[in-house]
C-alpha cells in the first residue's frame, strides 16, 4: 500500500495517493513503515494545497514519533517546501538547513543546499547564497553534476563584475567551459558568456555565444527561449 501511495503520488493521483497511505496508517499500527507513510501523506497534502494541515501534522511526528535520521531529513524537508509554498522563506531555510544536515544522501544534500542559495538570493542575501552555493561545489563528484554547474553559475550572477574582478570572472567561466566534464552544460556555460560580455558591451562576442548556446541547448526549451529573447532584444535595439 505504501508503493501504491507513491506510485499514485508520481502519476499526480493525489487523492488516491492519500487513500493508500491512510489505509497504512489505519490498518497496520505495528508496521515500521508507519512513519514513512505518514511523511508521504504530508507530501501529498502539499501537493492538494494543504501546507498548514501538512505542517501541523509534521509538527506532531516529531513530537510522538521516534524518526530515522533519514526520516527526520525527509521531513524537515517537505516541512520547508509547505513553507515556502506559504511564502515563509526565512523559516524555509531553518528547515531546509536541519535537512541537509541529517540526510545520508549526497544527492539530497545538494539539492538542498542549492535550494537554500535560491532562498537566500530571494531575500537579497547574496553573500550568504554564495556560502551555499561554495558548500555544493566543494562536495564535487558527491552529487550530480548538474547542481555543481549551477552552483558556480550562481556563484558568479551573485558576483559583481567591475574593472578588478573582470578578469577573475572570465576566467572562472573559461575554465568552466574547457573541462571536458561539463560538456552536457555547454548551453548553461555558454549563457552565462554571453551575458558577461553583453555587460562589458562586447556586443559581437556576446552574440556569439548566445548563439553557441543555442547549439548547444539540445531541446531545452527554457535556455532557447531566454537566449532568443535576449537576442531579438539586442537586435531589436
Amino acid at each position: 500500500f505504501l508503493l501504491l501511495g507513491k506510485a499514485r503520488y508520481f502519476d499526480e493521483r493525489y487523492i488516491p495517493a492519500l487513500d493508500a497511505f491512510n489505509y497504512v496508517l489505519q490498518k497496520y499500527e505495528s508496521s515500521d513503515k508507519r512513519a514513512e507513510a505518514r511523511i508521504w501523506r504530508e507530501k501529498t497534502n502539499i501537493r492538494l494545497g494543504y501546507e498548514d494541515l501538512a505542517i501541523k501534522n509534521l509538527k506532531q511526528l516529531f513530537r510522538y514519533i521516534e524518526l530515522s535520521d533519514q526520516e527526520y531529513a525527509d521531513a524537515r524537508a517537505i516541512m520547508g517546501q509547505a513553507y515556502i509554498n506559504l511564502s515563509h522563506p526565512d523559516t524555509a531555510l531553518q528547515q531546509l538547513k536541519t535537512a541537509a544536515a541529517y540526510t545520508r544522501k549526497n544527492e539530497e544534500r545538494g539539492r538542498y543546499l542549492f535550494i537554500i542559495g535560491q532562498l537566500f538570493n530571494q531575500m537579497q542575501h547574496p553573500d550568504s547564497a554564495n556560502l551555499a552555493f561554495d558548500k555544493i561545489i566543494a562536495m564535487n563528484r558527491k552529487i550530480p553534476r548538474v547542481y555543481l554547474i549551477n552552483a558556480h553559475l550562481k556563484k558568479i550572477q551573485n558576483t559583481e563584475v567591475d574593472a578588478e574582478s573582470r578578469d577573475a570572472v572570465l576566467e572562472y567561466l573559461t575554465d568552466l567551459e574547457e573541462n571536458r566534464e561539463n560538456r552536457p552544460f555547454l548551453d548553461k556555460i555558454y549563457r552565462q558568456l554571453a551575458e558577461f560580455h553583453m555587460g562589458q558591451g562586447n556586443d559581437s562576442l556576446a552574440v556569439d555565444y548566445y548563439n553557441r548556446s543555442l547549439r548547444a541547448a539540445q531541446g531545452d526549451r527554457v535556455i532557447n527561449a531566454f537566449n532568443y529573447t535576449d537576442l531579438a532584444d539586442y537586435n531589436f535595439d
